[in-house]
C-alpha cells in the first residue's frame, strides 16, 4: 500500500533530508521483521489518520531503531512525530500536511 500509484511524481523527505520513499522501500525488503514493523506502523498510522477522533496516537516504548522507522513512516504521512516525556515512545499528531 506505501507505494500504490508509482504515477504520482512526488518525493517526501523528512526534517533531515532522507528520502523516504527510498528508505521505506529499502527496509522493506531487508530482513522479515523490519517488512513486519514497517506494514504494522503503516496499518497502525492509516487507521488513526482516516478513523480516529483521538488527537494523537501513542506508540509503546520500543528500541532507538524501531523509533526511527516509526519517526519516518510518521514523516511520509505527514504526521507530526515526537518523543514522550520517557523518551522511550513515538507520539503522533495530524497536521494539515497528513495524507494518506
Amino acid at each position: 500500500m506505501l507505494f500504490a500509484d508509482s504515477s504520482v511524481e512526488t518525493q517526501y523527505t523528512d526534517s533531515s533530508g532522507v528520502d523516504l520513499e527510498n528508505f521505506i522501500k529499502m527496509t522493506l525488503n531487508k530482513n522479515r521483521n523490519d517488512r513486519v514493523m514497517l506494514l504494522k506502523l503503516e496499518s497502525d498510522m492509516i487507521c488513526y489518520i482516516k478513523e480516529s477522533k483521538n488527537p494523537y496516537l501513542k506508540f509503546p516504548q520500543m528500541t532507538s531503531y524501531h523509533r526511527m522507522l516509526v519517526h519516518r513512516v510518521a514523516a511520509f504521512f505527514g504526521l507530526d512525530h515526537n518523543i514522550d516525556q520517557s523518551g522511550k515512545s513515538v507520539i503522533v499528531n495530524k497536521t494539515a500536511n497528513t495524507r494518506v
